[in-house]
């Protein structure tokens, strides 16, 4: 059985997995949101990161002699829902982690997702 203590191990990858992930913005002008997921199934572990992510897009049309482009200039991200659970095999246990055991490592992916770009 798995607890709280050995989750808090995992806290700097999660985050890391957060920050390096390839984050999807929709496909609009203006602000924009978009449905992101990440997964963690590792040594038992089933993680489930679920954000939106809004952007500010600058668009040009562009002319004659320019290409039409697109620019990010401001992203963030709102996370939606997050859940854990581990299962061990050699017990046959598996140990699903409550909102309230999960508020630290919101804090830490809530601020993460303050400001993408």
């Amino acid at each position: 059985m798995k607890s709280l203590q050995h989750l808090q191990k995992l806290y700097s990858i999660l985050v890391n997995l957060l920050r390096t992930n390839s984050h999807v913005f929709g496909n609009c002008y203006g602000d924009c949101a978009a449905l992101n997921n990440i997964w963690y199934e590792e040594g038992g572990w089933d993680i489930e990161i679920s954000y939106t992510c809004t952007a500010e897009i600058e668009h040009d049309a562009g002319d004659y002699w320019t290409e039409e482009y697109n620019n990010v200039k401001s992203a963030y991200g709102e996370l939606i829902n997050l859940s854990v659970s581990h299962y061990d095999e050699e017990t046959d246990e598996e140990t699903e982690f409550t909102s309230n055991q999960l508020k630290e490592l919101r804090v830490l992916l809530i601020k993460e997702l303050e400001n993408l770009i």
